[in-house]
């Protein structure tokens, strides 16, 4: 059983590493910069992490508007809250996301 939560833990880490997406997450939406998390729309998520992005190879692996960053975040979410993350989805005049960070 050891090995079996080693390969899981493997597994769910290198596809952490291999999504943009959630790297930048994960590096920019932390309990340090978000105590209480971060909230806003698709738009400002992707205006957000392309402002943390410095390198504009790494811009390029970003989702280009808010849509394509909507089906981004909906497709790493469950990967994202096996390590801890709470992402919420909340419709009223406008779709925001909050994303929560675990705390360490």
């Amino acid at each position: 059983m050891a090995v079996y939560a080693t390969n899981k833990e493997d597994a769910l880490e290198a596809t952490l590493g291999s999504d943009y997406v959630a790297m930048s997450i994960r590096n920019h939406i932390t309990i340090e910069n978000y105590p209480s998390g971060w909230t806003g729309t698709a738009d400002q998520l992707q205006h957000l992490l392309n402002a943390k992005t410095s390198d504009n190879a790494n811009k390029l692996l970003l989702p280009s508007n808010p849509s394509a960053m909507g089906s981004a975040l909906r497709r790493i979410s469950p990967v994202l809250r096996k390590v801890g993350y709470r992402i919420e989805k909340h419709r009223s005049k406008q779709r925001t996301i909050s994303i929560i960070p675990p705390k360490n």
